[in-house]
């Protein structure tokens, strides 16, 4: 019963820690490759950019300070919901008052959520189960340019 295992991957996925924790150090991208078994490539530059690419297609990325520095963004482009408060970390209590603060009108199946609370920014979207968005932190993405 093939279908019943396509069904499963998704809620497998779900449940998978999160990546390395916007404002921590990056070290946590190696462990997390090897834990997915995910393909892994690192761009240097003003950010280095660490991008793990799972076997479902779903891709993140995380922009840190050179030499294996602080996270200062991250990016998502994903099959299953991000575990939004694992991405976050210690800046998941501010993007959830501010969410609850902003939710306003119905759900749609296209939602698109962009706040700012403080030095997070979060712009998140869910179209036809695939979810993308990002979260960065303001202070550190305007003083050296777009992690882009």
């Amino acid at each position: 019963m093939w279908c019943g295992k396509f069904l499963a991957l998704p809620l497998i996925a779900a449940c998978l820690p999160a990546m390395a924790v916007l404002g921590e150090p990056a070290a946590q991208v190696q462990a997390d490759q090897i834990r997915l078994q995910a393909s892994r490539s690192i761009t240097p530059g003003v950010w280095e950019r660490h991008t793990l690419r799972l076997a479902d297609g779903s891709e993140i990325t995380q922009w840190a300070q050179p030499g294996g520095g602080k996270v200062v963004a991250i990016e998502w482009r994903t099959h299953f919901k991000p575990r939004l408060d694992e991405l976050l970390g210690r800046y998941f209590a501010a993007y959830q008052l501010a969410a609850q603060a902003g939710r306003r009108g119905t759900p749609t199946a296209n939602r698109h959520l962009m706040l700012q609370a403080g030095d997070l920014v979060v712009e998140n979207q869910e179209r036809l189960q695939v979810y993308t968005g990002r979260a960065y932190l303001a202070s550190a993405v305007n003083l050296r340019g777009a992690a882009q």
